[in-house]
């Protein structure tokens, strides 16, 4: 009778055990795994904000510098072709090297993919070193702050010491998309001769 009892006593332990094990610790047990899961993806969360974070940091401390080289870009290809500007560069290039600029010819901008093309063509004369001057300065942004890609240059002499040169190249503008319209804005006009023809 005492084995009897400690054999039923042993099976409703162990049913107890099985019934706490499948209805009470499995189930949570599977909740704190998500949980964990959960911590753990919160946590390479946390990591990837915190570099985002560090990125953009570094970009507000390096405002002043970026922006510095926005403006450098900006001169070298502006944003309209800026004609008066670019002439006014030119002659001022051509006085700071003492040489004569008789000629300067620059076409209307022609449409490109991202920038407009303005072909430039200019004749010079002087001495050999303020016509070296002269190129170093239209080719210097820090000097003549705008992007000229000079394609032909071709040096000749008239009367000793002075030496002609024409130079032709390409002047380059960037194209700027036209602003979207805010369809709020939008004034629908309705023509009612339009719609009685119909």
């Amino acid at each position: 009778m005492n084995r009897t009892v400690a054999l039923l006593t042993g099976l409703v332990v162990v049913a107890l055990l099985l019934a706490w094990w499948f209805l009470l610790y499995s189930p949570k047990g599977e909740e704190i795994a998500e949980v964990e899961q959960q911590i753990e993806d919160v946590q390479i969360q946390q990591v990837q904000a915190q570099n985002r974070i560090n990125e953009l940091e570094d970009v507000r401390q390096r405002a002043p510098e970026i922006e510095a080289q926005i403006n450098a870009a900006d001169a070298i290809i502006p944003s309209d072709p800026a004609l008066p500007a670019a002439l006014r560069q030119l002659q001022m290039a051509a006085d700071a090297a003492g040489v004569d600029l008789p000629t300067i010819a620059i076409a209307r901008p022609g449409e490109g993919e991202g920038a407009n093309a303005m072909s430039v063509s200019l004749s010079i004369s002087g001495g050999y070193f303020q016509i070296i001057d002269f190129l170093r300065r239209i080719e210097d942004p820090t000097i003549t702050p705008r992007g000229i890609l000079w394609t032909t240059v071709s040096v000749g002499a008239s009367e000793y010491p002075t030496l002609t040169a024409a130079l032709s190249g390409t002047m380059f503008a960037r194209n700027v998309p036209p602003p979207v319209a805010d369809l709020d804005e939008v004034d629908v006009v309705v023509d009612d001769d339009a719609e009685e023809a119909a």
